[in-house]
């Protein structure tokens, strides 16, 4: 048999094997909401305001806990850049449990550039009164965490409340933003 036809032939059994166990692998928790978005005509130290209506999700009613915009500095002028965001109501399975009685997990990616164009990312998110208050969560308790990759750590970032209305806690929250970075919110009973 000719080897090239044998190499051929090897390379599709092992295609026909990987696909075969992926789809009998249990699988990965999946986002209840997640969003791609690319933005145009970047200009270098001017705060850009990305809306994310899409990564938001609720246990019991829509909009329970969200992301109500993402604002990016970027430090030099780019055509364009690519945002993914998703949103998980139960821990990722390959994600070690964050602080906290009530935890909703993210992930927030900047696909495309490098992320040396960074200059700061700021992400002010919602909470509802409902949901804090079905958990039995202090609102003064919220915090922004951020998953280290190398330690597998949860690190706290600067988190602070900057308003609310009859509805909603609204959290700013300033981080450091890496490829495929895990973040987590959580909050304390009181």
């Amino acid at each position: 048999m000719n080897r090239k036809i044998l190499s051929v032939a090897v390379i599709a059994a092992i295609a026909v094997c990987l696909a075969s166990v992926m789809f009998v692998m249990p699988a990965l928790t999946q986002p209840i909401a997640e969003q791609s978005k690319t933005i145009t005509d970047i200009k270098a130290g001017v705060p850009m305001t990305i809306e994310m209506p899409d990564v938001h999700g609720g246990v019991e009613k829509d909009d329970e806990v969200g992301v109500t915009n993402i604002v990016m500095t970027f430090n030099r002028d780019l055509d364009k850049a690519d945002l993914y965001g998703s949103l998980y109501l139960t821990k990722p399975d390959d994600w070690p449990v964050a602080p906290g009685d009530y935890v909703v997990y993210t992930e927030r990616t900047l696909v495309s550039p490098a992320l040396t164009t960074l200059a700061t990312v700021e992400y002010n998110l919602r909470v509802s009164k409902e949901s804090l208050a079905r958990e039995n969560i202090d609102k003064n308790t919220l915090v922004e965490y951020r998953k280290a990759e190398i330690a597998g750590k949860w690190m706290p970032q600067e988190t602070r409340i900057v308003n609310e209305d009859d509805k909603y806690v609204y959290l700013y929250s300033k981080v450091v933003l890496f490829p495929h970075t895990h973040y987590a919110t959580g909050g304390f009973h009181p």
